[in-house]
């Protein structure tokens, strides 16, 4: 499933920053809070994290560009797990071998109890 990366809030009164480079390739896989962009505002320059992980489908933006908040940086295909990919994971899960062994019964010595021996319980 396809996903927008967005640029997200970045103070306050901050509306807008300027793209100074770019840290991801369309292709890439990228994990949560990998570093997408660098960006510069008035205030600082800041390696905007992504909140989400996948693989980077189509990029929208270069440096140089001025990006405003909540606007689409990137988008990504979520990773999900296969059919594939799950059952490929109880096959690398290793098999336990016990041996059959045939063992006799236990048998138990039984003491025959006399009916005099007997005990009634109330």
């Amino acid at each position: 499933m396809s996903k927008e990366f967005k640029l997200p809030e970045l103070g306050e009164n901050i509306e807008s920053a300027d793209v100074l480079t770019v840290l991801v390739s369309e292709g890439d896989n990228i994990t949560l809070e990998q570093s997408i962009i660098e960006i510069e505002t008035d205030k600082a320059t800041i390696e905007v994290p992504s909140n989400i992980s996948g693989t980077v489908k189509k990029i929208s933006v270069k440096a140089g560009d001025n990006v405003k908040v909540g606007q689409t940086i990137l988008i990504l295909e979520e990773d999900t797990p296969t059919k594939t990919d799950s059952k490929k994971k109880t096959e690398d899960k290793p098999t336990v071998k016990t041996e059959n062994k045939t063992t006799e019964p236990k048998i138990e010595k039984t003491k025959e109890i006399k009916s005099s021996e007997q005990k009634t319980i109330d």
